[in-house]
């Protein structure tokens, strides 16, 4: 099962006392790779042929410092996208455009600033030898092993930016501070809405764990930042936007499932994303609406038997505290959103390493340390 994943035994959480050393390594492990950028997105100058997740990103953030609706068809485009991307996604491009640099670099800033929470809050967990510095290496090394192998990735996107948010989280569930929980839920939904599937599990079961009192606590810092960042703002202007925006990325889905043209056929994004779209074209010949709807269907059924799998399992798991519990799944549940997705490009999966990595740590913190 997954929770056989990780050696689940009480963390000590602490008062930090140790030297600052491994906290000034995983620094300078996070700006060791600034050289590497650099000449990464020289290799990939904007806006990018690869992708127009940047610049739709762009597009929103000069409206809306312009005082214009963010939520409007990107006119420069020949296909007119019509970005839905929230708030805390694109209002960091904001960083490049008042710095005049590569709005790259703001995601970066932003990625090093969770990391550096990371690397303060993890000094608490007590550990030993060489396992203070290699829990500090792990933001960096995530980046590394992307400029290593997913150069592209890098270059075409500010997913770097996501996979700071879901630090937070990590860092979170991995010292037992449910403030900067609630914090880390706020900054991943004002984001991407893949954080939604988790949220009911993580509710129920914090409730369990810690009553109704503080999962409210928890909880009322996400409830209120999406109400002040997203819903006042935005979406109270004009609703009509959200539901223009799922359709026109519902049809970017359906367009995967038929041939572009005799260059592009069906099946592109398989080919450059990484899901299980490309068996979902074998297994749906269908025109590419039914696909989709389809394809959806078992998504979605797939998040509802997660999310039951996590309710039974805890039930029947009570020594494994909660938050090692949710950080297991919450890998699974973000891990299998991008597996069943219609529409899942390979640079989503920063997250999952960064989650992948917050198991490693998890891990790293022996019974004898603890």
């Amino acid at each position: 099962m997954a929770w056989r994943m990780i050696p689940f035994y009480p963390l000590t959480i602490k008062v930090a006392s140790r030297s600052w050393l491994p906290f000034l390594f995983g620094v300078l492990a996070l700006l060791s790779p600034v050289e590497e950028l650099r000449k990464i997105w020289q290799s990939f100058p904007l806006p990018t042929p690869n992708s127009d997740v940047i610049q739709q990103l762009s597009y929103q953030y000069e409206r809306f410092s312009n005082h214009l609706t963010p939520y409007h068809p990107f006119p420069d485009l020949a296909w007119h996208p019509f970005p839905v991307y929230m708030p805390l996604h694109w209002l960091p491009m904001g960083i490049g455009h008042s710095l005049q640099i590569d709005v790259r670099w703001g995601a970066y800033l932003i990625f090093v600033i969770c990391a550096l929470v990371y690397l303060y809050q993890t000094r608490k967990i007590s550990s030993t030898g060489i396992q203070p510095y290699l829990m500090a290496c792990m933001p960096a090394g995530v980046l590394w092993f992307h400029i290593l192998f997913l150069k592209e990735d890098l270059g075409v996107s500010p997913e770097m930016l996501i996979g700071g948010y879901y630090l937070i989280i990590v860092t979170a569930l991995l010292v037992r501070n449910h403030f900067l929980l609630g914090i880390g839920i706020a900054l991943a939904l004002l984001s991407r809405f893949t954080l939604i599937f988790w949220i009911p599990l993580a509710g129920i079961l914090l409730w369990q764990a810690l009553g109704f009192r503080q999962t409210l606590r928890i909880f009322s810092v996400p409830l209120t930042a999406v109400i002040c960042i997203y819903i006042l703002p935005f979406l109270s202007e004009d609703p009509s936007y959200f539901l223009q925006g799922i359709e026109y990325h519902n049809q970017c889905a359906v367009n995967d499932f038929m041939d572009v043209s005799e260059h592009i056929p069906a099946g592109w994004n398989a080919t450059y994303g990484m899901s299980g779209i490309i068996y979902f074209n074998a297994f749906f010949p269908e025109d590419g609406l039914q696909a989709v709807q389809k394809t959806r269907t078992i998504q979605g059924g797939v998040m509802l038997m997660l999310m039951m799998i996590g309710l039974i399992g805890f039930r029947s798991k009570r020594r494994v505290p909660v938050e090692d519990y949710l950080l297991v799944f919450l890998t699974l549940f973000i891990f299998l959103f991008f597996w069943f997705s219609p529409m899942t490009f390979r640079y989503y999966y920063f997250t999952v390493f960064i989650l992948l990595g917050g198991l490693w740590v998890r891990a790293l913190t022996k019974p004898n340390n603890r």
